[in-house]
């Protein structure tokens, strides 16, 4: 594939590494800096053209016709809108109506882009939209929820959650799956029971010390993990050091969780604005670093502990500080990706750098393989998969409830025409479609002839 990449910036720079690492791509650079793309070409095996990824002169003189992809990732939204749709329309008219459109990914910021995403998509021709620190805030809220099903959430566009819940006295203890009314299709994908792990069937029934692993669309997820806990679910406690727009954008995707969340910031101007924004949150002026504010607090006390100042450095000390004096999941956002191995050696539970997570999530977009696992651990002996249709498959125009899959796998999500959807029993597959599925990890050799190859799906 050949793919152009507009902007030699952070996220420029990082979506170069992670696609050469694939090795099978040829890639371009667009920048209007020189200096900033001779840098980048004296690291990394790319060739690159100076001038504006905005002017159609700059198609015309690298022959944007020759590309499959165009990766937008300069710092500015607008410039980065433009230059899908300009690139695309330009693509268009040089190759004529026979070859495949030009594939576009589009780096935004602006949130107000991302609630519009889908008219936006379609104004400016772009195939993807792509927020690192909406991307990043994802991956916060999977690592608090489940940690192991952090990357079988990733590359869906959000709209597949996944959570590990451990059963206890709870009203839906005593009764099989099949009666379980789950809202928006989730469903109990795996459990653990005795130290066995279960691929279970509609007639599983739900016993007390029951570890269960739901999934559900994101929208309708919270509703369908009380349906499981109940309404009375112990509430966790979120300490977010920080008011930045990033734990903003936290608190949002958190209401309606059991997550109580109290957020910290010495700063009164910055403490009194986040208080005024939101009704379910606590925030205390103050620096979660200081012993004697940790302590009051009674912040030791807490589950999570995240920080998100504009600082590297106090991110990096503060949720070491919180590892240190026993908050037991940490997490610390940081610009630069030069402290992102730091993590470890300081105790944090994770370290996250949006530009990098950005770049993990373009390499995601781009796999074409028909088969590819997902690291992570889901739950011991239950293993996901990104499978992909080709022409041919014994499950093209089957719908899940015929496709022969009960015991097996189940097909969490489907992309088609580059958008996810939470997967519907009633929808019939088709060739080209992408599943993330997950299932038994000893049935792995069976995808082929499951998903891939001609013949019986069975």
């Amino acid at each position: 594939m050949k793919i152009l990449v507009c902007g030699a910036g952070d996220v420029g720079w990082h979506a170069v590494e992670r696609l050469l690492r694939l090795g099978e791509h040829e890639l371009a650079v667009l920048d209007t800096n020189r200096s900033r793309l001779e840098n980048l070409a004296n690291q990394f095996d790319v060739s690159y053209f100076v001038g504006s990824c905005t002017l159609p002169s700059s198609y015309e003189e690298l022959r944007i016709k020759d590309f499959d992809l165009l990766v937008a990732a300069t710092a500015r939204d607008e410039a980065n809108l433009i230059a899908s749709d300009l690139a695309s329309t330009m693509h268009r008219k040089q190759s004529g109506p026979n070859r495949p459109p030009l594939r576009t990914i589009v780096r935004i910021h602006d949130e107000r882009f991302m609630r519009e995403a889908s008219d936006i998509r379609s104004i400016f021709q772009a195939t993807h939209l792509l927020c690192p620190e909406e991307v990043t805030v994802r991956s916060i809220v999977g690592q608090l929820r489940n940690p192991g099903a952090v990357r079988l959430e990733q590359g869906t566009g959000g709209v597949v959650s996944v959570q590990s819940i451990e059963l206890s006295n709870t009203a839906t203890v005593g009764q099989k799956l099949r009666d379980l009314e789950l809202p928006g299709g989730a469903r109990v994908v795996a459990l653990r029971r005795a130290g066995e792990s279960i691929f279970p069937g509609p007639g599983t029934e739900l016993k007390p010390g029951d570890k269960i692993l739901l999934a559900g669309p994101t929208d309708t997820f919270e509703s369908a993990r009380r349906t499981i806990e109940g309404e009375r679910a112990r509430a966790k406690r979120l300490v977010i050091g920080g008011s930045s727009q990033m734990a903003r954008r936290l608190c949002e995707a958190l209401e309606g969780t059991p997550w109580h969340i109290t957020v910290f910031d010495p700063d009164p101007k910055a403490a009194h604005a986040m208080a005024d924004a939101f009704d379910h949150i606590d925030v205390e002026q103050a620096d979660p670093t200081d012993r004697a504010v940790f302590d009051e607090a009674e912040i030791d006390k807490a589950d999570a502990f995240v920080s998100l100042t504009e600082s590297d450095e106090h991110n990096l000390l503060a949720s070491s500080t919180a590892h240190s004096r026993g908050v037991p999941n940490t997490v610390a956002v940081v610009k630069s990706a030069n402290f992102e191995h730091l993590g470890k050696a300081l105790g944090i539970t994770k370290v996250l750098v949006p530009r990098t997570v950005a770049a993990r999530e373009i390499q995601e977009l781009l796999n074409e393989e028909n088969v590819s696992r997902i690291p992570g651990k889901f739950m011991e002996g239950i293993s996901g998969w990104r499978i992909r249709l080709p022409e041919g498959s014994p499950l093209a125009g089957l719908d899940l409830t015929s496709a022969g899959l009960s015991g097996r796998f189940i097909v969490l999500a489907r992309c088609r025409d580059n958008v996810w959807d939470f997967a519907r029993s009633d929808e019939p597959l088709g060739a080209g479609d992408q599943l993330l599925v997950v299932g038994r990890s000893e049935l792995e050799d069976e995808i082929p002839s499951t998903f891939i190859e001609s013949g019986s799906p069975g």
